[in-house]
């Protein structure tokens, strides 16, 4: 069954589920003024109740809510919900075939995404804009038709939709072409709102005339989501000139994330976890589940998100993984790049290269390593294949605990390629070629489809090779091992949210014990600078004072702490594993 829009669709959920329980009661639903994705449900006294939302998506959201809540208790309880993550995306890798999923199969998608909270769907080619607009006989990629029909699907569920061309294999041509395809390809697809490219290369001129061209013609906002050669400062600044809008995800604690899914269906709870879980992260799990496997499974959502953190270019599942090697170089996720803002992830997870560079440099930081993460997915995996009566009772809690342990094992490989990169011991290599043994992946469930995992394997222990021809190898740098975390102390903190203009304020922080604490950091910042700045006391002496001139009169600013321990490790304050991780000040006006 096709809908009008979200609100249809949520609104026949409601129905749906009221008919289930022999129920005729009467739901107002209606927009409100509040931020988008958020929704409130009042319950009327004698049955029924008012849905409102900040906009057609979390009006869609609270409908599915009020759905959900009506067959599991029969009554609508007072809910106000607002997203922890307000950027929830899927990706998923274009077949040659792009045909062979039916319309049916499209419609069950996007209502698995917007039952999931999943807000985001990207689309990737790995061919040109002028592949897919081609029209010839048997290039099911220039289907237009089909597209279409998805980008509206999409639409009809409040899922954002992007359409993407990566150079994966073959290198495509951005030439004269290209600027027509683009304007086809748009003009077919009016609800294609952004076009995420990520070329090798890219030359400002040419994609000036080209792609920034087309995309400014195109009479409606249409975005670009710069990838690969398109991070590089210039060409965002080249596409900015030309009147193109870039779309870079706005900042959020958790930080935001796009995942690569399990192929073909069957995975409901698999994107129940990861979206649910972020918007919500105190979403009950559903009453099939095991509390204690979904505890566990919900750990593992957690640090597998933090894993993509600290290797910003890796996959999530190993099976459509698109094939860069093991250490593909600097792109970074576009949010994660230079804007920083408060909650920035690089303030609080390290990446690989950080993290080697702050080992071999006995560089004290409370940052979570790779390699912390990388300990906490295997134990995660572990428990979870423990529990329940036997074999695990969900198939996706299987997957999770594969996906675990398989990233547990990559993150660990890439971090002594990097080793190696800045020491260039070959014992680093030794170690990382192991933990890519042991990182095989073997699911119970696995695609039956063509998969490009071996041939990215294969690459990965190309370049471990390549590494081990190299002429200035140095075996007597010692590979350091990794820093053991003290348990948290006792760390408490009165926030102060709210000062007087031009006067210093002063900040205190109390640890008990105090004999695990080396130093202790205060960085704050005015919430529209680039640059945090920082205040460093010994454990004797935790009274912080900032002084006035860095505090403008009807300003806002941010602060947090950080522990360090002798073993150059340590904490947060707040911790970002369990609150946003930094406290909120307004400065008043003189």
């Amino acid at each position: 069954m096709a809908f009008a829009g979200p609100v249809d669709f949520g609104l026949a959920e409601v129905n749906e589920a009221l008919a289930s329980r022999h129920l005729k009661w009467k739901i107002k639903v209606e927009l409100n003024l509040e931020e988008p994705d958020t929704y409130r449900i009042e319950p009327y006294g004698y049955g029924g109740g008012h849905v409102t939302g900040g906009d057609l998506r979390g009006l869609m959201y609270g409908l599915l809510e009020a759905a959900d809540q009506i067959r599991s208790k029969g009554r609508l309880a007072l809910t106000h919900a607002t997203p922890a993550i307000p950027w929830r995306g899927v990706r998923m890798f274009a077949a040659n075939d792009l045909g062979k999923y039916s319309e049916d199969f499209w419609r069950d998608y996007f209502r698995t995404l917007a039952r999931s909270r999943l807000n985001h769907f990207s689309l990737i080619f790995s061919t040109g804009p002028e592949d897919v607009a081609s029209e010839r006989d048997g290039n099911l990629h220039g289907n237009l038709q089909m597209l279409r029909f998805i980008s509206q699907t999409a639409a009809d569920y409040a899922v954002d939709f992007t359409v993407g061309f990566w150079e994966t294999g073959q290198p495509f041509e951005i030439g004269a072409g290209t600027h027509d395809a683009l304007i086809k390809l748009l003009a077919e697809c009016p609800l294609i709102r952004t076009v995420e490219l990520r070329p090798r290369s890219a030359d400002a001129s040419v994609y000036r005339e080209t792609v920034f061209k087309a995309l400014h013609e195109m009479g409606r906002r249409v975005a670009l989501d710069p990838r690969g050669a398109l991070l590089d400062a210039a060409m965002r600044n080249a596409a900015e000139d030309a009147g193109v809008a870039l779309r870079i995800p706005s900042q959020s604690w958790p930080p935001g994330f796009e995942i690569d899914p399990p192929p073909g269906a069957g995975h409901e709870l698999f994107y129940w976890m990861w979206g649910r879980l972020a918007y919500d992260p105190k979403t009950k799990p559903p009453h099939t589940v095991a509390a204690d496997e979904y505890g566990i499974a919900e750990q593992i959502v957690s640090q597998l998100r933090n894993a993509l953190l600290a290797d910003p270019d890796a996959y999530l599942f190993p099976e459509i993984h698109p094939g860069p090697e093991i250490h593909p170089g600097p792109e970074i996720h576009p949010a994660l790049i230079a804007d920083e803002k408060p909650g920035d992830p690089n303030d609080f997870v390290a990446t690989i290269p950080e993290a080697v560079h702050n080992r071999i440099g006995n560089i004290a930081s409370a940052k979570q390593t790779p390699l912390q993460i990388a300990d906490a997915l295997s134990t995660a995996s572990v428990e979870l294949e423990k529990a329940g009566p036997g074999k695990m009772a969900m198939p996706d809690f299987q997957l999770l605990a594969e996906l675990a342990r398989y990233h547990s094992h990559r993150l660990r490989a890439a971090y002594y390629v990097e080793m190696f990169d800045q020491l260039k011991n070959p014992a680093a290599l030794d170690r990382a070629e192991q933990e890519l043994k042991e990182s095989a992946w073997n699911p119970e469930e696995s695609s039956h489809e063509e998969s490009s995992h071996e041939e990215s394997s294969h690459k990965d222990e190309l370049a471990i090779e390549q590494r081990r021809k190299s002429t200035n190898l140095d075996p007597a740098k010692e590979i350091p091992a990794p820093l053991e975390t003290p348990p948290r102390p006792q760390i408490a903190h009165v926030p102060v949210k709210f000062v007087a203009a031009d006067q210093p304020v002063t900040l205190t922080l109390q640890i008990n014990p105090v004999k695990n604490v080396r130093t202790v950091r205060l960085h704050y910042r005015a919430l529209e600078a680039r640059v945090w700045k920082t205040i460093e006391e010994p454990p004797g002496s935790l009274t912080f004072t900032i002084p006035k001139s860095d505090l403008a009169p009807d300003s806002q600013w941010v602060y947090y702490f950080e522990i360090l321990n002798p073993e150059n490790t340590g904490w947060f304050e707040p911790d970002p594993v369990n609150s946003i991780p930094y406290h909120w000040v307004r400065v008043a006006p003189k």
